[in-house]
């Protein structure tokens, strides 16, 4: 809607894809493929996936490989991961934001560091592959990083505005949940992944469960 200038109100809070860690971890590779040395760039993502890179190691405002080199220079194991990671942000610099993407999640390792992270903190890894899935889709149609962060910045600001003008009456295209849709009436609705495992929703999993989502159906319609 955005994308086509067409008015939208907003019920809910959407998130924002961009501030999720996944989202910040995928902008800080782009920023230190753009050549950026912030020290909140490394800290971000030098383990990411591990790489047993310590915060000792980056102590200044700015960080270099260099630096890290000389920080680990009695160990030689360090020295080979410190120069791929400089050969990774190298490479990226030279790509799309989509297949930078796609290089960072299969090349770099972030897809491991994502199947560990959803083992480890105990959540589902389908909904961490989605916010994925989404920064790819975002990427898609951007020749450069930087046009991607003009979009990102763009987006951001448009669901603050929209945050901002929830209470007011707006025209155009109204997006709510189910549950909010309630008691409302409106000429024209689109009932959006109306398919099986969104509704009834994949985590209902007791004859309970699902025919609470049914009814929550039955409420859209």
């Amino acid at each position: 809607l955005m994308e086509r200038r067409l008015p939208f109100s907003m019920r809910d809070y959407v998130r924002n894809v961009f501030e999720h860690f996944i989202g910040r971890n995928i902008r800080s590779y782009m920023e230190l493929a753009c050549g950026k040395r912030d020290r909140k760039y490394f800290l971000d993502i030098a383990n990411c996936p591990k790489r047993y890179i310590s915060r000792e190691s980056m102590e200044r405002g700015d960080v270099s490989f260099e630096d890290l080199r000389k920080f680990y220079c009695d160990k030689d194991w360090m020295q080979d991961r410190i120069d791929q990671f400089e050969w990774d942000v190298k490479m990226l610099a030279k790509m799309a934001p989509y297949a930078a993407i796609q290089y960072i999640r299969k090349r770099i390792g972030y897809d491991d560091f994502i199947r560990d992270y959803a083992y480890t903190h105990h959540v589902e890894r389908a909904d961490l592959n989605e916010i994925l899935a989404e920064l790819e889709e975002s990427a898609k149609p951007c020749s450069s990083i930087e046009e991607w962060f003009r979009h990102i910045e763009e987006y951001t600001e448009t669901l603050r505005l929209k945050e901002r003008q929830k209470s007011m009456d707006q025209e155009g295209v109204r997006l709510m949940t189910l549950h909010a849709a309630k008691g409302l009436e409106f000429d024209a609705v689109w009932l959006i992944e109306a398919m099986e495992g969104q509704i009834p929703y994949k985590k209902a999993k007791t004859d309970k469960e699902t025919e609470e989502e049914r009814r929550l159906f039955y409420v859209g319609m």
